[in-house]
């Protein structure tokens, strides 16, 4: 983009490589902005706000902070994944059991912990719940061949109210039907086409039965 009669790109750094096509850059009026041509990969002028394009996006390369899993899973674990979202200051480690006889909420925990998690994920916004349910689906479809179901969640209830596992107070919720307060068990998040990729939760199970095929562990890197 042009600023101050000069040309330079939009985050500041310093090039001195251009590309531009014979006779450019122009210097009509509003051409203020550049595209690629696709054919030749030339650069041109065009207005900024009259001309409408298909656009690239540049994303920094991040140091993936995120713990490594051993090799191999092991514990009836067929696949293992690591997620960074930089946003939310968060690695999400996805587990996925191999069989039924899942493994119920307080083992799930411990294999968070043992494979280098804080614990199951405590889920504090909306956005991070649409996040996750984005990376659980193409998670699942790799290692389940299917594309909905429930994950295992540190959501749980003593008898006395609905607490995250890291100790934070419920303040966002996505019930899919707010089971009662004093409901015993553990939470789930249902996702996939089948739940309409709302990312809802409902009630999973109690303690000591019951499990979801895919399990979200965290690791908090930076307090939000």
């Amino acid at each position: 983009m042009i600023a101050d009669g000069q040309w330079s790109w939009s985050d500041g750094s310093n090039s001195n490589y251009v590309n531009w096509a014979n006779g450019q850059p122009t210097s009509n009026t509003g051409d203020n902005c550049a595209t690629q041509q696709f054919s030749d990969g030339r650069w041109y002028t065009r207005d900024c706000y009259l001309t409408r394009r298909p656009y690239f996006c540049e994303m920094s390369q991040v140091v993936t902070p995120c713990p490594t899993l051993p090799t191999p899973i092991g514990n009836n674990f067929t696949a293992g994944e690591w997620i960074y979202d930089e946003t939310a200051g968060k690695c999400y480690l996805l587990l996925s059991y191999s069989f039924a006889g899942y493994p119920r909420f307080d083992i799930s925990r411990q294999f968070c912990k043992s494979y280098g998690a804080d614990d199951l994920v405590s889920i504090m916004s909306e956005n991070e719940n649409t996040a996750i349910g984005g990376y659980v689906v193409p998670f699942s479809m790799a290692n389940h061949w299917f594309a909905n179901d429930a994950a295992m969640i540190g959501l749980l209830n003593n008898g006395t109210g609905w607490q995250w596992v890291n100790g934070q107070k419920v303040s966002y919720t996505n019930w899919l039907s707010e089971p009662n307060s004093t409901s015993y068990g553990w939470g789930r998040l249902e996702y996939g086409y089948k739940a309409g990729y709302r990312n809802q939760w409902d009630l999973g199970g109690t303690f000591l039965y019951d499990g979801c095929a895919v399990i979200i562990c965290e690791k908090v890197i930076q307090k939000n």
